[in-house]
């Protein structure tokens, strides 16, 4: 006796969701969870908190090179100056209440002032200013000198007295511009604190 087999049955293709079904209102119903979104602010909080302290301190360390930058170039353009014009040129350092500041002159040491605000003036009218720079304390820079002001020769370009100018920011960390007797200047840094200045 023979057994009769029926012929399988061809497989139904699974059709995809029709449009506007709920299996695809299911899908684009995904989305972050505001357990996730609250975690995600959370590391980026805690990032930003810690990268904080280098990203102010790297900016701090910016302003301060700038500054050392230009006051290195207004030494140098002050000496070049004394040269061309056959004069007697000097930096003065001064300091007041909101700060302190430098100012490039002609005259005697005491004939221009300037303030922690930039401005500047002079006493003598035979004296001029060549340019002051203030550096009020909210800035957080000060500029000090060994020499209350320094004179550049026009001779030989050489400088009476020399001395040490310093530039120091709010942490205490410092660039010094030192100025020989033959005019000549060099920076450089205390400890290794400040890329780029050899230490002094």
């Amino acid at each position: 006796m023979s057994t009769q087999q029926n012929p399988p049955t061809p497989a139904t293709p699974s059709c995809p969701a029709a449009p506007g079904s709920r299996a695809q209102k299911r899908h684009r119903a995904r989305g972050l969870s505001l357990v996730e979104v609250c975690s995600a602010v959370a590391i980026a909080s805690i990032l930003s908190c810690s990268a904080w302290p280098n990203l102010a301190r790297w900016i701090d360390n910016a302003r301060m090179q700038g500054r050392s930058q230009e006051l290195t170039g207004d030494l140098l353009l002050l000496r070049s100056q004394a040269i061309a014009r056959n004069q007697d040129l000097r930096i003065t350092i001064h300091s007041d209440e909101q700060g302190t500041c430098y100012v490039l002159h002609d005259g005697g040491p005491r004939d221009c002032t300037c303030s922690s605000q930039g401005t500047s003036q002079c006493e003598s009218p035979t004296a001029t200013v060549l340019k002051s720079m203030g550096f009020p304390k909210d800035s957080g820079l000060s500029v000090q000198s060994s020499a209350r002001s320094i004179l550049f020769d026009p001779l030989l370009g050489g400088t009476a007295p020399g001395g040490t100018i310093r530039l120091i920011d709010r942490s205490g960390l410092e660039i010094r511009h030192i100025v020989s007797l033959r005019g000549r200047i060099r920076t450089c840094a205390p400890g290794t604190g400040i890329s780029g200045h050899p230490s002094c």
